[in-house]
């Protein structure tokens, strides 16, 4: 059996196996592939919560929106799949990324184990990103809006915008 059909054959949820330094770039590469629906991501984020409650642990959620149309006339909502994919592709193998909401128009991140004072080069590197795809020739890209929020919480971040 080969290394793809033993994959299509696997459970379709991520194992301990993916996040170990043995795990092959295409296991990796398949890994980080799914933006999880708003129940998903819900679910995820319910599971982040009580895995950090029980290992006295913390993660981070950010959840990112687009402002204010850019100037040509294209709605927020028209740049939620381009932010999607910005995030997607900068993430960690270990974070999750998803629909932060049901009407897909913010996207959430969730970030096990960071520190959420060291995120604004992060968060400043998916902005230049999305800027970069999201103009069009003779126009301006959208605001991109930023919330985080740290779990548990130390009174000081959470509901920070960036």
């Amino acid at each position: 059996m080969s290394t793809l059909e033993q994959r299509r054959a696997a459970p379709r949820h991520r194992t301990w196996a993916l996040f170990s330094q043995s795990a092959t770039a295409e296991d990796k590469e398949g890994a980080t592939g799914a933006i999880l629906d708003a129940r998903l991501f819900e679910q995820e984020l319910h599971r982040q919560r009580a895995q950090a409650d029980r290992t006295d642990g913390s993660f981070v959620l950010l959840s990112f929106s687009v402002g204010s149309p850019a100037t040509n006339g294209r709605t927020p909502q028209g740049y939620a799949g381009v932010l999607a994919e910005v995030v997607r592709k900068r993430v960690r193998l270990s974070d999750v990324v998803g629909w932060d909401g049901e009407e897909s128009k913010r996207v959430g991140a969730i970030l096990p184990c960071a520190n959420p004072d060291a995120l604004q080069g992060f968060v400043a590197d998916i902005e230049k990103t999305f800027v970069e795809k999201a103009a069009r020739p003779g126009t301006s890209a959208p605001e991109l809006l930023c919330d985080v929020f740290s779990y548990p919480s130390n009174g000081t971040i959470e509901g920070l915008s960036m």
